[in-house]
């Protein structure tokens, strides 16, 4: 596998300034462990075979999280072929070297029919510095500074990303695992954006919603973006009241004080307290 080489326009990414150290760390691994195409098997646990392979520390759950970060943010495309899950880096061939004749993982072709592949049309094209190959010519890296436009992405969808921070948001706050790609899903949240409404009232409406039915059996079935975010409850959600906070008993408010204040208070200021409530 032929060595993979970063342009220094990557260090001023903002995308990659969305990752966490992490979650760059396994960007850059995920370069140099794609076949000349671009292309790697995305099963979580290959993923940690291959990109991790000494290491026994880091937790399957934290792969697949750092993946879907990179999908959200448009570094990485996922597909689907004869029921495998495979990813490819956007971009790839039109600046790479592309020596094997044949990849070693199938190609997303007819993206649009494909179910998973829906992610092709959806997913934003980041502005990450290109990834080049040693063998490119030395021509075109002394005109890198010149034409440094020429050498990143086309710019990130802004509607796409915030899409994908309300999915996310939404699976991190209520505990689910809605696809990035889920038509459905993000049909629900791009017609409420274009009903004017912001990522923070979307924001507002999941808190709230699952600060009230989060621990309720019966309602929690209701957690789902399909009932938040339509047109009439989404409004109405939206402009209820946030989950009050009990009014706290005397001596509940004391012990906050306490609590907070990290100073000792005598039993008899309690009592006097507690008393007066």
């Amino acid at each position: 596998m032929p060595n993979r080489i970063l342009k220094n326009s990557i260090c001023k990414s903002e995308t990659i300034k969305q990752l966490t150290w992490f979650e760059e760390v396994f960007f850059y691994r995920l370069i140099v462990n794609c076949d000349d195409y671009g292309r790697a098997d995305a099963r979580i646990d290959a993923l940690a075979s291959d990109l991790f392979p000494i290491r026994r520390d880091i937790a399957l759950k934290n792969i697949e999280a750092a993946l879907n970060k990179l999908v959200a943010v448009g570094l990485v495309h996922t597909y689907e072929y004869d029921g495998q899950p495979y990813l490819q880096l956007p971009s790839w061939e039109k600046h790479q070297t592309v020596r094997n004749q044949k990849s070693k993982f199938p190609p997303p072709t007819d993206f649009m029919q494909l179910k998973s592949i829906e992610i092709n049309c959806i997913q934003p094209q980041a502005d990450v510095a290109v990834i080049q190959s040693e063998s490119e010519s030395e021509s075109e890296s002394e005109n890198e500074n010149e034409s440094e436009n020429e050498s990143v992405l086309p710019a990130v969808n802004k509607r796409d990303l915030e899409i994908n921070e309300v999915i996310l948001f939404f699976n991190a706050t209520v505990g689910t695992d809605y696809r990035l790609n889920g038509k459905e899903t993000r049909g629900h949240v791009n017609a409420r954006l274009e009903d004017g409404y912001t990522v923070d009232d979307f924001k507002a409406v999941i808190t709230k919603k699952n600060d009230q039915w989060g621990n309720d059996p019966k309602m929690s079935a209701y957690l789902r973006p399909k009932t938040l975010f339509t047109p009439s409850n989404f409004e109405s959600y939206l402009n209820q009241p946030a989950k009050a906070t009990p009014q706290q008993t005397g001596f509940e408010a004391v012990m906050q004080k306490i609590c907070s204040d990290g100073d000792a208070i005598y039993s008899d200021e309690i009592v006097t307290i507690y008393e007066g409530d």
